[in-house]
């Protein structure tokens, strides 16, 4: 709790994730003024402030950064380059841990933007933080201490789990499966849902079942100390209507299509990145 109460937190660019993480943080019992929010939109922080009790904001990045523990950067990718160059001096000043959420981005960058010396996170978060249930991916430069990896994790377990990476090329494949991934589960909701109502069921009902399916199939898999291949075993009786529909997947070549979109996303993100290094 000492630490806790000794973490003063910057919040810089206030969009989805900086909410779900403040969200996450007062959920945690941070204190709220041990969070600063800086952002350009003037009418954002005037909402946040009527909202949230004891928040401090800032249209300055560098208050927002003042005698900050952590400064995490919610920002576009575009434009971190640009806020890295107003607040490296304050950050190397005071040794704040910068953690970037910023796709794409890598640590080379960072540093190169700010200082090889200034300890640095890379996270790749997804949208369920939103709601507590995030996969929270994070990899750290040479300079980050034990000290500095447990501040990180202890801010990114307040949205969801987290997962330290040892090699920094694993980010690729972590925003293709975790970051993208949401997308893909969706799409593959969706169509059963769809497809629900093309065999005529009702829009409500086909809706419900396929949402409380989705959710209940997670949640049990995530608590089951049996393998995904076990679960689905378990459902599959001989002869019945899960093998049946599962047979049209097979034959679909599922794994074929699952190693095509993560291959394609991973690339992208390969790219991606490219291109941010090329700039």
């Amino acid at each position: 709790m000492t630490a806790r109460k000794n973490t003063r937190i910057a919040l810089i660019g206030y969009g989805n994730i900086a909410h779900s993480l403040l969200k996450g943080l007062l959920a945690a019992d941070y204190e709220a003024d041990s969070i600063r929010v800086s952002d350009s939109a003037a009418a954002k922080l005037k909402d946040l402030k009527q909202e949230t009790k004891g928040i401090r904001t800032f249209a300055s990045n560098l208050q927002a950064i003042e005698d900050a523990t952590s400064a995490i950067l919610c920002v576009k990718p575009d434009v971190v380059q640009a806020v890295c160059a107003e607040i490296k001096d304050t950050l190397m000043r005071q040794s704040t841990v910068l953690v970037s959420v910023a796709a794409g981005v890598s640590v080379d960058l960072l540093e190169r933007w700010t200082a090889q010396t200034l300890p640095i996170v890379r996270c790749m978060p997804n949208t369920p933080v939103a709601v507590g249930c995030g996969m929270i991916a994070l990899y750290a430069n040479p300079c980050v201490t034990a000290e500095h990896k447990k501040l990180a994790e202890d801010i990114f377990s307040t949205v969801g789990s987290t997962v330290w990476l040892e090699d920094e090329k694993d980010m690729h494949i972590v925003t293709a499966l975790s970051g993208s991934g949401p997308a893909y589960f969706f799409r593959f909701t969706e169509a059963f849902e769809k497809a629900a109502k093309d065999l005529a069921c009702p829009p409500h009902l086909a809706r419900e079942l396929a949402m409380q399916t989705l959710y209940g199939a997670g949640k049990l898999a995530l608590q089951s100390r049996s393998d995904i291949a076990t679960l689905r075993e378990q459902i599959t009786s001989k002869g019945g209507t899960t093998e049946r529909g599962l047979q049209v997947l097979e034959q679909a070549d599922i794994d074929k299509i699952a190693r095509s979109v993560l291959k394609a996303a991973s690339l992208r993100s390969v790219e991606i990145t490219q291109q941010l290094e090329d700039t």
